[in-house]
């Protein structure tokens, strides 16, 4: 009997697109992006519709292909044109992000309807959600409702630490959760004298991230709030991370702001310029302990699901307020869940 993998690469190198499709899927799993990229190439060029999704959205973030978000919207374009649901619903991602495409919510719904209307699952859960908060179907009273600026309560005003009350609904909490926990990874902490992100005692949670094709548009829409909240653009957003943290786990009293004078810093915040805010939502509330606390300003805080904690820890032209230190208390019981968006006063080109 024939070696199956030997019969694969037989029907790849005759022309058969599904198989240089799946010939580039696994080699992108055991990171061989080059080998990734040229069967990927020649699937799309056999007309393959899922290779022109897979080649598009990787080269619309450049991840195993060359950095080129033009083409890869186009690519999308066209397979969405063609039917494929996935391609649908990154449109619509990058129709709400301004990522390769202007923004625009209306052609972002539009094409998560496309999406849906095709067979995709995920799609017509978020329109759901959408439509379930927002009380309307229409896609100008959902994105109304979804961009309306919060209720914020200050709990100190000078380091600006805020709350917001149920900005994030249950579903969506419950959906990220359920996202980060097969792909969680220790956490760490970039070394101010190296400048290199290493194991650090201080803090022993672990994470998952959150790239741009993984956001469900109702996520989209949260991240315009915070924007709003914290008065810096979604551009300058870096990537975002869920938090888990086990009993006993913690982030020991810490800035997140890149201290100016510490040498490892001095080229990321050349590059990228300085953290000045934080975002937290809490995605979960079944457990004991667990708050956020700022000793400097005697501050503590520990919401409930969909709550979210914001503070200022530097000025938009990069002066730091120390007095944001702050650390995540472990929890005494149960698995504590938060969503971390942190922001720069710079646009940033990761997703």
């Amino acid at each position: 009997m024939d070696n199956p993998k030997d019969a694969l690469r037989q029907r790849a190198a005759a022309g058969d697109g599904g198989a240089q499709l799946e010939l580039a899927l696994a080699a992108y799993d055991r990171g061989a992006a080059d080998e990734g990229l040229y069967w990927l190439g020649q699937s799309a060029k056999a007309g393959t519709v899922q290779a022109f999704t897979e080649l598009g959205a990787r080269l619309i973030v450049g991840a195993g292909a060359p950095f080129a978000p033009a083409d890869g919207a186009q690519m999308l374009g066209l397979a969405a044109a063609n039917g494929d649901p996935i391609a649908a619903r990154y449109q619509a991602i990058l129709h709400a992000t301004g990522t390769a495409l202007a923004q625009d919510w209306g052609k972002a719904l539009w094409s998560l309807r496309r999406a849906s209307e095709a067979g995709d699952a995920e799609a017509a859960s978020e329109l759901n959600l959408m439509a379930d908060i927002s009380g309307a179907g229409a896609d100008q009273a959902i994105a109304e409702t979804w961009l309306r600026a919060p209720a914020v309560d200050l709990l100190c005003e000078s380091p600006r630490i805020g709350v917001v009350r149920n900005f994030a609904p249950r579903p969506l909490c419950d959906w990220l959760v359920a996202a980060a926990k097969d792909r969680l990874q220790p956490a760490g902490t970039t070394d101010p004298k190296t400048g290199q992100f290493t194991a650090d005692p201080a803090r022993t949670n672990r994470y998952a991230q959150v790239r741009l094709f993984d956001y469900p548009l109702p996520l989209v829409f949260l991240r315009e709030q915070m924007a709003s909240i914290v008065g810096q653009p979604t551009t300058n957003f870096e990537v975002m991370n869920l938090l888990s943290y086990q009993p006993g786990e913690e982030y020991r009293p810490h800035h997140d702001y890149m201290d100016p004078a510490a040498k490892g810093f001095q080229q990321e915040l050349a590059e990228r310029g300085q953290r000045v805010a934080t975002f937290l939502v809490y995605l979960n509330d079944d457990f004991e302990g667990g708050e956020t606390s700022f000793p400097d300003v005697d501050v503590q805080f520990r919401g409930a699901a969909g709550d979210a904690l914001f503070f200022i820890s530097a000025s938009p032209e990069g002066a730091i307020d120390s007095r944001t230190r702050h650390a995540g208390l472990p929890p005494t019981t149960g698995t504590k869940w938060l969503l971390s968006q942190w922001v720069r006063n710079r646009p940033q080109t990761v997703y």
